[in-house]
């Protein structure tokens, strides 16, 4: 029989089955402290709608054109189409999603909303794989609208892929990117573990490092979020719910029981402590999350 140290350590996204169920245990832990979800959404959607039909209107087809990427079960993605589509004759959303079963269910969502006016182009493939079809084949297809939600933690060249977005947007296009920020738990804990056992590597700071420097303008929006912990204790243990919240945020499958080199999950329960909102307590209940929601718009005839 194996022992513990022999055990492979396993990234959460390796395993979807593993991957589904602590992303369910972190939706339901995460609480939005001052705006609910849909009452943002229709925020930003008040700042963004103005700027896509401004560049859908360079256009001639009058064709409303969107990239979704890890669009998952495709919430975000679906409420800005709803509140889009009466401005455009026709919608066609290129929709990026690796995980099979988030897919089929947005599938599944976009079919009971039966939009005649919206075509999609399902890819089951990640953003890398996208980036390397479209430099293959050499086409120049160009968005009006471009989101990632919560989906460039793991790039692997952050200014090569945040490039290739940016060149993706038509005149006047609008990019999306919502990301923890750098104060958030999953920045602190990216930091705590090295990348070859986690892959969340990216936190917001960066993506805005990225435009500073090129001067390149952009809106940022912050949403407070807190993150139930309850479950975990730093001295008594944790339970199984908490466990698998643990998971999500490490990215690592079984992070108490892998075979982690000494100090990293001594340092994983410091960066945990550090931002709890009663550090004094042994016994967690909730940690600071907040989020950075950042809009790009193109400058028109900007090469």
């Amino acid at each position: 029989m194996a022992n513990a140290d022999s055990l492979p350590i396993v990234g959460l996204l390796d395993d979807e089955d593993h991957y589904l169920k602590c992303t369910g245990v972190f939706e339901k832990r995460l609480h939005e402290k001052h705006v609910p979800n849909e009452d943002w959404l229709a925020h930003i959607v008040t700042d963004i709608r103005p700027k896509v039909v401004q560049s859908v209107d360079q256009a001639t087809e009058g064709t409303l054109k969107a990239l979704g990427i890890g669009s998952g079960n495709g919430r975000t993605e679906d409420y800005f189409l709803s509140q889009l589509q009466t401005h455009f004759a026709q919608i066609r959303q290129c929709l990026l999603e690796p995980c099979r079963s988030l897919a089929e269910q947005h599938q599944k969502n976009t079919q009971e909303s039966n939009w005649k006016e919206v075509i999609y182009d399902w890819r089951e493939e990640t953003l890398e794989n996208y980036m390397e079809g479209v430099k293959e084949s050499g086409t120049d297809v160009k968005y009006h609208l471009i989101s990632a939600i919560h989906s460039l933690y793991f790039m692997t060249n952050p200014e090569e892929t945040l490039g290739f977005l940016y060149d993706r947007l038509e005149d006047d296009g609008i990019l999306i990117i919502e990301l923890a920020s750098e104060k958030s738990i999953v920045s602190r804990i990216a930091l705590a573990i090295p990348s070859q056992y986690s892959k969340v590597t990216i936190c917001s700071r960066f993506v805005l490092d990225y435009f500073d420097t090129r001067c390149i303008p952009y809106d940022l929006h912050i949403r407070d979020f807190t993150l139930d912990m309850s479950g975990y204790d730093l001295n008594k243990g944790i339970s199984e719910e908490a466990s698998l919240l643990l998971d999500f945020i490490t990215h690592v499958k079984d992070f108490c029981k892998a075979p982690l080199p000494s100090g990293i999950k001594d340092n994983v329960f410091s960066a945990l402590r550090e931002i709890a909102a009663n550090p004094s307590k042994s016994e967690l209940q909730e940690v600071i999350y907040p989020h950075d929601f950042i809009i790009v718009q193109r400058q028109h005839g900007q090469k």
